[in-house]
């Protein structure tokens, strides 16, 4: 399960959150032109460490 915790889901969740920050910056709708987007932005960085951050505990046996 830590193979799975280390790279498959971690790099790639991280890895489309920056692209999706870089493209924002690069369009027309901005990062925080449009309230929607920075809305989206926050509930994207929240449910990509609601992922991490416990798996990294169950993995590792971090006591919250």
């Amino acid at each position: 399960m830590e193979v799975i915790d280390e790279n498959p889901l971690k790099f790639p969740a991280l890895l489309s959150l920056l692209t999706g920050i870089l493209l924002s910056l690069w369009t027309q709708w901005g990062l925080v032109k449009h309230y929607w987007v920075l809305i989206k932005l926050v509930l994207t960085i929240m449910t990509i460490m609601m992922g991490i951050v416990p798996l990294d505990s169950i993995i590792w046996g971090y006591d919250p």
